[in-house]
């Protein structure tokens, strides 16, 4: 990715905050909340805490684009839920 397309890397962190990678910015996630571009989720490992906290948490709108597809077992969960929660299945 051409790092002129990426604004600010956004960490929770605070040890990172407030730095710079490669000329960029790091910023805190409760500064994302005034932005509108689409939020990269390039981590593996914690992917489900990061985009629960950009839904759940910070309640942002903002499009999510995820790196790494979620693990199969977890569409189905996802899909199942979704399923029960509509149509009322168990």
């Amino acid at each position: 990715m051409e790092p002129a397309w990426i604004d600010a890397f956004v960490d929770s962190n605070m040890k990172y905050q407030e730095r710079e990678l490669n000329g960029i910015r790091v910023i805190s996630p409760q500064k994302v909340r005034s932005r509108t571009e689409p939020i990269l989720i390039s981590s593996r490992g914690f992917k489900n805490e990061i985009h629960d906290q950009i839904r759940n948490r910070l309640l942002l709108p903002n499009p999510v684009i995820l790196l790494y597809p979620p693990r199969r077992h977890q569409c189905v969960t996802a899909a199942r839920a979704a399923l029960t929660s509509y149509c009322g299945i168990r």
